[in-house]
């Protein structure tokens, strides 16, 4: 089993890939997998561009588009933090049939025009639209536009839910393996990098909260919540 696993891993290259894969991040987010009832906590949609490979993902505090070997770096180095056994586990699914022209086009579009979205998951608390996008309804609304699912509300999707409902689709979850973590620039540089990270989650975190308190729903007293 492990030596079909490893050829599986070994399969995979980023020359393969054609863009309209789905990244599944499991055991990845604790809050997110406890909310919404399942093991994924985050999913993403990888782009093939004359420039290469990208991945669009909302996350906060935003959506994003960044370089397919960036953004492994990125999950390597987050991986590194964790301990042996809180491991991510990284998959990828691939479409059944390639993407046309078209439908890539289709993608590429919506993804132009949600770039800088601010990530929020109130419309998924609150199962009503909201201004901001969380990464499933991103990915959902982006294959939607390639024609590769079909519904609405994608608000009210969960992670593991899409990846559930690509299944009809999409081919067998495939696992990506990360490179190694490489340590690049001094401890100082390192630790105000990393208190910029958690600087800016805690602005999105605060953004969540004020905005939850100004839209959310208000008691017959009067007061919002």
């Amino acid at each position: 089993m492990q030596a079909a696993i490893m050829l599986l891993v070994l399969a995979i290259s980023p020359a393969e890939l054609r863009g309209g894969e789905v990244l599944v991040l499991e055991n990845c987010n604790s809050v997110v997998e406890g909310a919404t009832a399942g093991d994924t906590g985050h999913v993403a949609l990888v782009l093939r561009r004359d420039t290469g490979l990208y991945v669009a993902e909302a996350a906060p505090a935003e959506v994003r588009v960044v370089a397919w070997d960036d953004y492994l770096a990125e999950l390597a180095k987050h991986q590194n933090r964790r301990k042996k056994d809180e491991q991510m586990r990284v998959w990828l699914i691939a479409p059944d049939q390639p993407l046309s022209r078209e439908q890539k086009l289709a993608i590429e579009e919506h993804v132009a025009s949600q770039v800088g979205r601010r990530y929020s998951v109130l419309g998924y608390l609150a199962s009503s639209p909201a201004q901001g996008v969380h990464c499933a309804q991103f990915t959902a609304e982006c294959l939607t536009k390639a024609g590769r699912v079909e519904g609405s509300d994608w608000h009210r999707v969960s992670p593991t839910k899409l990846v559930a409902q690509l299944d009809a689709s999409y081919g067998e979850k495939i696992p990506l393996e990360l490179p190694p973590y490489v340590v690049s620039g001094t401890w100082c540089e390192r630790s105000s990098a990393r208190w910029r990270e958690i600087a800016a989650w805690w602005r999105w975190s605060l953004g969540e909260v004020a905005t939850l308190l100004h839209t959310g729903p208000r008691p017959a007293f009067g007061f919002a919540w």
